[in-house]
């Protein structure tokens, strides 16, 4: 099967990414790969409309733009192409993310098996790792852990741990829901977003929202905070 290659060019690729990649399987795309400057999408040769583009329903106010490149891609073996690129990760030298053609390690305290197949969440992108990082710091045995974004519809409750890596437009939107459902004394991780034009507009809200800020990573730009909710008195 043949596919066409669509090549997005986001400023800024933290807050437009995940809005176009959300639009675009709505219209037929199959597959996504993040890089530094936006974002590629796949979709079959026989399915792709060009007009669909141009009609993409972008939010009003969305805080981002974009142009494309449209290229036809040889017929190949997707699968084989995306495991030829695709390394195994290591992290804090503690978690070792690979996939299923990957051999295992024994020297690890955390061996994670995930079947990439063009998907997100491998810890590839600076985020991810930062966040793992922070996870591996944490003690989260028997505590309440939400992940933001993951897709489970859960009971109205509260959480030890809130974890939400996303960009910096939806985190400030959604900073008061965070608040709202994290236990006094919790942990909330942030990030999707970048150190120098961010994270003083993230750490404001936050504090606004009566978090205390505890400390933050970065890696290539990139950062993630922790912040934590003090029980007073």
């Amino acid at each position: 099967m043949q596919y066409i290659e669509i090549k997005f060019y986001v400023q800024p690729p933290e807050v437009g990414n995940e809005i176009l990649i959300a639009l675009l399987a709505d219209v037929g795309c199959e597959s996504f790969m993040e890089f530094e400057e936006g974002v590629m999408a796949y979709i079959p040769q026989k399915d792709f409309k060009k007009e669909l583009l141009e009609k993409l329903p972008i939010p009003e106010n969305a805080g981002f733009s974009y142009r494309y490149e449209i290229s036809e891609i040889e017929d190949q073996n997707w699968n084989a192409v995306w495991e030829s690129n695709y390394a195994p990760v290591l992290i804090e030298n503690q978690c070792y993310i690979r996939a299923p053609f990957h051999e295992t390690r024994k020297d690890v305290a955390y061996d994670i098996l995930i079947e990439p197949k063009m998907s997100f969440g491998t810890a590839h992108h600076e985020t991810t790792a930062l966040m793992i990082s922070y996870l591996l710091q944490e003690d989260c045995k028997e505590k309440e852990v939400l992940d933001m974004g993951c897709g489970n519809h859960i009971p109205q409750t509260s959480f030890d741990i809130i974890l939400a890596n996303i960009n910096r437009n939806v985190l400030l939107k959604d900073m008061s829901a965070y608040v709202a459902h994290l236990k006094k004394g919790g942990v909330l991780f942030l990030s999707g977003f970048y150190e120098t034009e961010d994270l003083p507009i993230v750490k404001d809200e936050a504090c606004r929202q009566g978090l205390t800020y505890v400390s933050h990573k970065t890696k290539n730009k990139w950062t993630a905070v922790k912040f934590k909710s003090f029980i007073l008195g």
